[in-house]
């Protein structure tokens, strides 16, 4: 189950009375479904899937396809880009048999009425990703006095996206003693691997994610981006995820962190366009508490306002009453 799943697929199926969220890493079980009056299914793509769907569709049932990341824009240097290529064609026949489509952000509705015809006679629904702050909240751990935790989580297809950011991690280690590194998925640079101020978290399933996060006692963030097609239709999720646990998230300024440091003119500190700007950003994080708890509270106000799960839940509810 990708991470998305949770946030576009679990976290609005516990704001939806009388909902039901199935997952089976092998076959769909559509005989479970046999109650529903609407499905939603996520990034279908392969012949098990079109089966399964063109099933639901025998048994009256209306479908929802959703869709969380621009899959015929995946840049060359992501890994993603071969494992995706044999199914993409196979996106846009599953969705073909789909009532409604359900996106997270305007960029991917364009980008999927430009790639998949069968998209452009649908009526596709743009709702954010949304964040439950009550589910998902800073764990009661205390913290080492003195130590800022600057973290990063992604896969290796972020090779593309990293370059800038890291590049300042090795001379801030030098410089700032009270500064930690933590990773979590694709290994750190190779010249700060065996510090003992790095750490390197060992895999975290997507099941375990919003459980534990929080515990990890992050205190900044970091969520560089290329800026390239694919990115530019990605939601802003790893903003709301440091929202919700009071940490400060540094960003790249494209797309997606663009538009929500764009909400606030508090927020536009936040955005990085060189490796100067990640490096005095780190440090003036890792040395001004102050000012880091307060950019913190910035952003926890803003996610609460326009990413907040229950308020979002009106939207999905447009989608279904459409179908219906």
């Amino acid at each position: 189950m990708p991470v998305g799943a949770w946030y576009r697929m679990f976290s609005p199926h516990m704001h939806t009375k009388g909902s039901k969220f199935v997952f089976h890493p092998v076959r769909t079980p559509v005989q479970d479904l046999a109650d529903a009056d609407i499905v939603v299914v996520q990034r279908q793509c392969h012949a098990g899937n079109l089966q399964s769907l063109k099933q639901m569709k025998d048994m009256g049932l209306k479908i929802i396809y959703d869709l969380d990341d621009d899959l015929w824009g995946i840049p060359g240097s992501s890994p993603a880009k071969k494992i995706f290529a044999p199914v993409r064609e196979g996106f846009g026949r599953c969705m073909e048999l789909c009532d409604a489509v359900t996106v997270s952000t305007d960029p991917l509705r364009t980008a999927a009425r430009t790639a998949v015809p069968a998209a452009r006679q649908k009526e596709i629904f743009v709702i954010p990703n949304g964040v439950d702050f009550d589910y998902l909240r800073p764990a009661p751990l205390p913290k080492p006095e003195g130590r800022v935790t600057v973290g990063w989580g992604g896969s290796n297809t972020h090779q593309g996206d990293i370059a800038d950011a890291w590049q300042a991690l090795p001379a801030l280690l030098e410089e700032l003693p009270q500064l930690y590194l933590e990773f979590v998925g694709m290994l750190p640079p190779r010249k700060i691997i065996g510090h003992p101020r790095v750490k390197l978290r060992e895999y975290c399933p997507i099941g375990e994610y919003v459980s534990r996060f929080p515990t990890w006692g992050w205190d900044v963030m970091l969520a560089p981006l290329q800026n390239v097609r694919f990115n530019l239709s990605k939601s802003s999720i790893k903003m709301t995820e440091a929202a919700a646990v009071n940490a400060v998230c540094l960003v790249s300024d494209v797309g997606p962190y663009s538009r929500f440091c764009a909400l606030s003119d508090d927020l536009k500190w936040l955005l990085c366009r060189s490796p100067k700007d990640w490096r005095e950003k780190i440090k003036t994080l890792v040395l001004d508490e102050t000012f880091r708890k307060d950019m913190a509270a910035r952003i926890r106000r803003t996610a609460e306002e326009h990413f907040e799960q229950r308020k979002l839940m009106t939207l999905w509810q447009a989608a279904f009453e459409s179908v219906l």
